[in-house]
């Protein structure tokens, strides 16, 4: 037994029958301690004065208590006497109470946070907007999914003088004018194109990326003409796609829609164009018959017609 664990015990050991303690390593530290030893005996010798030491008078004690005052400092005139830290302190006792009442109060505090941490962010000094939302750059332009800041919720309309209007939510709500061709739309536009949630947005979007022509552009069109169920959405992007210069990905994206793809109609667009950069006819057709569609032979002749 250590003796912080000794003199925790003493009050019992004096105040209540010795047999409360059965563990004799109490009694062994006693005998081994001389501090606790001479802790006990001034104790017992406080205990056998008070057992024989009258109690003041009425009187007396009054005397006593005044002139215990008088020594005690006296507050200045000035002083206000704080009553600021027993408000928290009975405010933390409350809440040690009723804990549910405390959690409540927590997430009220943590909303206001959250809510207090969006920031509307004005037209006043746009560059320094736009610089601290753009991503680290790498050589050349990375890959759509190498973006390390995600942009949702996209709004963009064009603007004269080749400007875009962008509103889109990082982690806070955006707002502001800058370049067409700045490093902040193309990220920004790329997001909204491969962002599912929205058609609307998406759509305008896809509308922009050939007046910015950036290559991330272009292959955000043709990720979504791959791989979007709807018809709407891969009509838009192959009909912005098609608007790009014609280079052997954009050949090979406009062949595995005319091999693959559903619909007539986006097939259609894809033959026209890959007939209009004159890409081989028998290649062509060899592509076409791979799958055995719906509107094959209507394709094969559009594709061996005199009339382009």
């Amino acid at each position: 037994m250590e003796c912080r664990d000794f003199q925790e015990h003493m009050e019992s050991y004096f105040y209540q029958d010795n047999s409360y303690f059965i563990d004799p390593d109490f009694e062994d530290h006693l005998d081994d301690c001389s501090t606790c030893r001479e802790w006990v005996d001034f104790h017992r010798e406080l205990l056998e004065i008070g057992e024989h030491a009258p109690l003041p008078t009425n009187q007396r004690f009054s005397s006593m208590r005044e002139s215990v005052l008088r020594k005690l400092p006296q507050p200045s005139l000035h002083t206000q006497p704080v009553k600021g830290n027993q408000f928290w302190v009975d405010f933390l006792r409350f809440l040690q109470l009723y804990p549910r009442f405390a959690m409540g109060c927590s997430l009220v505090i943590l909303g206001m946070a959250v809510w207090a941490g969006r920031l509307s962010v004005s037209n006043q000094d746009p560059q320094a907007t736009i610089e601290s939302f753009l991503p680290i750059q790498s050589q050349g332009y990375p890959s759509l999914w190498e973006n390390p800041v995600s942009y949702t919720d996209v709004l963009a309309r064009p603007l004269n003088g080749g400007k875009v209007d962008l509103s889109f939510n990082v982690s806070r709500r955006v707002r502001l004018e800058t370049e067409a061709n700045s490093d902040l739309t193309r990220n920004v536009l790329v997001q909204a194109i491969l962002d599912p949630s929205r058609v609307g947005t998406r759509i305008k979007a896809m509308s922009l990326a050939p007046r910015i022509g950036d290559l991330r552009l272009r292959d955000a069109l043709i990720f979504a003409v791959h791989t979007d169920s709807e018809l709407a959405i891969r009509l838009e992007a192959i009909e912005n796609m098609i608007l790009f210069p014609f280079d052997p990905k954009l050949e090979a994206a406009l062949l595995n829609v005319l091999e693959a793809d559903p619909s007539y109609q986006m097939r259609q667009l894809a033959l026209e164009t890959l007939l209009s950069n004159q890409v081989n006819r028998d290649k062509l057709r060899q592509v076409i018959e791979k799958q055995n569609q719906p509107g094959d032979s209507a394709l094969l002749g559009q594709t061996f017609s005199t009339t382009l």
